[in-house]
C-alpha cells in the first residue's frame, strides 16, 4: 500500500496542473521582433502562442484552460499581444520561404511540452515581463542560407525574488535547422 501512495503522488507531481486552490491569472504584454538571418525586419511572419489560464470556477486538481493567440509581424517586423493566464507556449512560427531558427530542446520548458514556453504568473505574482527595451527576437533564415548574423532571444525579464533579470540573446544549444552557423557581422566582435 505505501508503494501505491508513492506512485500516486509522483504521477500527479509530473503533471503541469497546479494543485493549489486560489490560483490566479496574470496579465502580460508580449513584445517581439521578427528578423531575417541578417537582422533585417521581416514582415508577414505568423507567430502563434497557446495561452494556458486558470478557468472560472477552478477547483483543486483541475487543469488549466487554453486559448491560442496568433499575430502577423508588421512592416517593421514587430509583433505585440496581450494575454491573461499563467503560461505561453510557442505553437507556430512560420514565414513562406523561410525557416524559423529555434532550439530543438529549449532549456526550461514545463515538463512534457517540448515547446518554447514562458511561465509568467506563479503563486499570485508575475515572474516574467516584456517590453520594447528587450523584446523577444525571432530569427528566420531564408531557405538555402546557412550563415546567420543575428542571435535569437526569448527577450523580456524574469524575476528572481524581487529583482528583475534581463534575458540576453543566446545561440541555440541545438539549432532547429541543420547546418546553420553564427557568423558575426563585420561591425561586431565574434561571440
Amino acid at each position: 500500500m505505501p508503494t501505491l501512495l508513492f506512485l500516486c503522488i509522483w504521477c500527479t507531481s509530473c503533471d503541469r496542473r497546479d494543485f493549489i486552490q486560489g490560483q490566479s491569472n496574470g496579465d502580460i504584454v508580449f513584445c517581439a521582433i521578427v528578423v531575417d538571418q541578417d537582422g533585417k525586419p521581416l514582415a508577414g511572419a505568423i507567430i502563434s502562442y497557446d495561452v494556458e489560464y486558470v478557468p472560472k470556477g477552478y477547483k483543486l486538481g483541475d487543469g488549466f484552460a487554453q486559448t491560442t493567440v496568433s499575430v502577423v509581424s508588421d512592416l517593421g517586423g514587430k509583433i505585440e499581444f496581450a494575454a491573461s493566464g499563467k503560461y505561453l507556449f510557442l505553437n507556430q512560427a512560420t514565414k513562406v520561404g523561410y525557416l524559423h531558427l529555434d532550439d530543438k530542446n529549449p532549456a526550461d520548458p514545463p515538463i512534457g511540452t517540448g515547446k518554447r514556453a514562458y511561465w509568467f504568473h506563479q503563486e499570485g505574482r508575475d515572474v516574467a515581463k516584456f517590453d520594447w527595451e528587450n523584446p523577444a527576437v525571432f530569427v528566420f533564415i531564408k531557405e538555402g542560407e546557412t550563415d546567420v548574423h543575428v542571435v535569437p532571444s526569448s527577450g523580456g525579464y524574469y524575476a528572481i525574488g524581487k529583482q528583475w533579470r534581463r534575458v540576453k540573446p543566446a545561440w541555440p544549444n541545438e539549432p532547429s535547422i541543420p547546418g546553420v552557423r553564427y557568423v558575426a557581422p563585420a561591425t561586431q566582435p565574434a561571440k
